[in-house]
């Protein structure tokens, strides 16, 4: 029970809360927690390091139950059908918490200024540090006939994009390169 109250506590700037909330509080003999706006029944938790691991079932609105992966780190919660797919969830909600500095940082870290690589990584990462949907990203792909398989240096990534969607945050890396 202990361990269920760690991983259901958050820390909010004013103060301090659970993750409980409104809503229905038992379905099926089952406590149902408000977990990042949905009601979430925890079934197992564990914790490794800082991060929680948990499995469950969100409750929909019919009733019904859907399998859940739920991971908790910094006080963000996130879900994911699979526990890969809420940790890639969680990680891109932690890092759109990042400063532009630190993502511009980590970006930085991460390429070689004299490597290429793929356009599809580039992809991603734009997504990362501009913010940018992933329906946008792949309009402008489309409508600029650019190949994500293809190989590009950074400085390439950057004149690919610096004027559209995030140019702030681009121009930004192209001034720390």
């Amino acid at each position: 029970m202990e361990i269920l109250k760690e991983f259901l506590f958050i820390s909010y700037d004013y103060g301090y809360g659970y993750g409980s909330g409104y809503g229905i509080k038992k379905y099926n003999n089952m406590d149902v927690y408000k977990i990042d706006e949905m009601q979430t029944i925890v079934c197992k938790i564990k914790k490794v390091d800082n991060l929680f691991i948990a499995k469950g079932y969100i409750l929909n609105k019919d009733f019904t139950l859907t399998q859940t992966f739920i991971v908790k780190q910094n006080n963000v919660f996130s879900h994911g059908k699979t526990l890969k797919e809420a940790v890639e969830s969680l990680n891109n909600k932690l890092f759109e918490e990042l400063s532009e500095e630190e993502r511009i940082e980590i970006f930085l870290e991460k390429f070689d200024i004299n490597e290429k690589y793929k356009g599809s990584v580039f992809f991603e990462w734009h997504g990362k540090l501009t913010g940018s949907c992933k329906q946008g990203r792949s309009s402008f792909v489309k409508n600029n006939n650019i190949d994500l398989e293809k190989l590009y240096n950074i400085k390439e990534f950057i004149e690919l994009c610096e004027n559209e969607y995030g140019s702030k945050i681009i121009k930004r890396l192209k001034e720390s390169i």
